[in-house]
């Protein structure tokens, strides 16, 4: 037994727990490593075009701007004609005066459609006269000819006094630079004469127009500096991943702006998802008005994470856009559908590190093939080894739960290089732990864990057995780019079977050869001899007995046969081995020796005038 043991790898020396030498069933071997590459963390996000407008253009408060003055023997002119210096300006009654309408002009904007603002009126009056309640001063646009509003003050505006007007919203109002207005002024009475002095003279009228800051939707004007934002973002939620936080190998942009501004302008696109070194990317441009730019983007080596939830999973990359404008020195013509355009070109991203939740993402086991099993080639029947098991050792550098569908699959080969005419295939799911809650899983099937189970597999003595698979990451957990898994796995048993038919045990054919036995010796035998004996001496170790046949025949195709045409073609000799001494247990704790002894008559010893002889011998269980 000790030499069959050396001559296969898949027989192992062992003992029982009570140290009785045994012999154990050993069969092992390993998959691949099946490596987390590239292709497996890999996010291809969609191409996003975006485009900021201008929206509202901000225009500081525009410079204050006071209208003509209006003297006193203007607007008396018609009450006293012809009056001047020296001159007694007689009593009279209140009246209500008209000048001529006036123009005032603002310096820096010539047109502008406003979409928030107020003009407020500082009436002065510098009159030795009160102003009655109910001025009124009626707005116009100069240049396009449009009304804008009225002002009408409705509290007294007593001599050498101002008061300013409630503001008016400009909201929706087209207006040009250039002002045109109209006083009705409601003149207190004088109830004595009054001598015209120089300083009663240089009395006078006049209107300060005021505009709040402005936002425009449209405009001709002097632009300051200001910024122009827009905020976008790339969907990165996928079928497989979802991410809390990742380590990008490789992941770049091609970023395509048109300033399509009057302006040239500095671009500046913040990417806060990804960071790197506690600072996000940050890409700026200056761009000239009305010009392109392609720029490339690169994102390898950043982490990519959720700046505004930290830790919690990232639905979206955000891009925040903005455009800041330097303003100008001269008039410019800008509107708030002037944009400038940002198309963003995502590159396919690969990570080097996910944390975060995985569904259903497929790794292939691939499959390994353990061939050329020779522990049965030479036994012929039929065997269970009902205390056979399988163990699985399933090393997992990935700290993801994995589910493994695995299928084993035993064929046997009447000859090792023939047909298959036999296969059992046995197929077992298996629960993977995370890296981090244990790196090596062991699982352990036997005759019970499946059917067909392991025993079933074995039972058809298969010379060759292969493993395969396919694992399936889900659930929440971390992986790097080369973490990896494999299975080791072993089927084991100690020697002991339950024989379900004979079984045959038939040994390599050997032979006779001419040089074996001398010329001399051969004519001795077979002219010399009328009869002869021989005896064999049989130990058996195996706590069985058996059936045993020695073959010697001159016909190396006619072995496995008792019978013979001539008795000299054949010599058989058959003997009933008994098993060997077993203790309470059923081990064999003590060989038995048997002797057969074998008459060979004249005829018989005929055989030996041939060469070669060929002998082989069938023991059966």
């Amino acid at each position: 037994m000790l030499d069959a043991i050396d001559d296969n790898s898949y027989l192992v020396a062992d003992t029982t727990v009570d140290g009785i030498p045994i012999v154990s069933f050993n069969i092992k071997d390993t998959t691949d490593w099946e490596y987390i590459d590239s292709k497996d963390l890999s996010i291809v996000p969609d191409d996003k075009h975006f485009s900021g407008t201008v929206d509202e253009i901000q225009l500081n408060k525009p410079a204050d701007v006071t209208s003509d003055k209006i003297f006193l023997l203007s607007l008396l002119s018609d009450i006293a004609p012809g009056l001047g210096i020296g001159d007694t300006l007689p009593p009279f009654d209140t009246v209500t005066v008209k000048p001529p309408s006036q123009t005032v002009s603002f310096d820096n904007f010539r047109y502008v459609k406003i979409n928030e603002g107020n003009l407020t009126l500082i009436f002065h009056n510098d009159l030795f006269l009160g102003i009655r309640s109910g001025l009124k001063i009626d707005v116009y646009d100069d240049s396009l000819g449009t009304y804008i509003t009225t002002f009408i003050f409705n509290n007294p505006i007593p001599s050498m006094s101002s008061q300013a007007s409630d503001p008016v919203s400009l909201q929706g109002k087209e207006i040009s630079n250039k002002f045109r207005f109209a006083y009705t002024l409601p003149l207190e009475g004088s109830s004595q004469p009054r001598e015209i002095t120089q300083e009663i003279a240089d009395g006078s009228v006049y209107t300060v127009f005021s505009m709040s800051d402005l936002k425009v939707d449209e405009a001709w004007a002097k632009i300051p500096e200001q910024s122009f934002n827009h905020q976008d973002s790339v969907d990165i939620t996928g079928e497989d991943y979802k991410i809390r936080h990742a380590v990008l190998k490789k992941a770049g942009a091609l970023i395509s702006v048109r300033n399509e501004l009057p302006l040239s302008t500095d671009i500046i696109v913040e990417f806060p998802n990804f960071v790197k070194d506690g600072q996000i990317k940050v890409l700026e441009q200056f761009i000239e008005a009305g010009a392109n730019m392609d720029i490339d983007v690169d994102f390898s080596g950043y982490e990519l994470l959720n700046p505004d939830n930290p830790g919690a999973l990232i639905d979206y990359v955000r891009f925040d856009a903005s455009a800041k404008v330097p303003g100008s020195t001269g008039f410019i013509r800008i509107t708030s559908q002037d944009s400038f355009v940002v198309d963003v070109s995502m590159d396919s991203i690969i990570l080097s590190e996910l944390e975060g939740q995985v569904t259903g993402v497929d790794v292939d086991i691939e499959e390994v093939n353990i061939d050329s099993i020779d522990v049965f080639t030479d036994i012929e029947g039929s065997l269970r080894l009902e205390d056979l098991m399988l163990v699985l050792y399933i090393d997992n550098q990935v700290n993801f739960p994995i589910d493994a569908h695995l299928n084993m699959t035993g064929y046997h080969r009447d000859d090792l290089n023939g047909p298959i005419t036999d296969s059992v295939a046995i197929n077992f799911d298996v629960r993977i732990q995370p890296s981090e809650t244990s790196p090596v899983t062991t699982i352990i099937l036997d005759k019970n864990s499946t059917t067909p189970s392991i025993v079933d597999l074995l039972e058809i003595m298969p010379t060759e057995i292969s493993i395969k698979g396919l694992a399936t990451i889900s659930g929440e957990g971390s992986v790097h780019e080369n973490d990896g898994l494999r299975i080791r796995y072993a089927i084991e048993s100690p020697l002991s079977f339950h024989i379900t038919a004979p079984l045959y045990y038939r040994s390599e054919l050997d032979s006779i050869k001419k040089d074996d036995i001398s010329d001399d010796t051969r004519q001795s035998i077979t002219e010399d001899l009328l009869h002869a004996s021989f005896q064999l001496k049989v130990t058996n170790e195996l706590p069985v007995g058996a059936e045993a046949w020695f073959v010697i025949s001159v016909d190396s195709t006619d072995m496995d046969t008792t019978q013979a045409d001539e008795v000299w073609k054949k010599l058989v000799v058959r003997a009933e081995i008994a098993s060997a001494e077993t203790d309470a247990s059923g081990y064999a704790n003590q060989a038995r020796e048997s002797y057969i002894n074998k008459e060979l008559t004249q005829d018989e010893l005929e055989i030996f005038k041939y060469y070669p002889l060929y002998f082989k011998q069938t023991v059966i269980i």
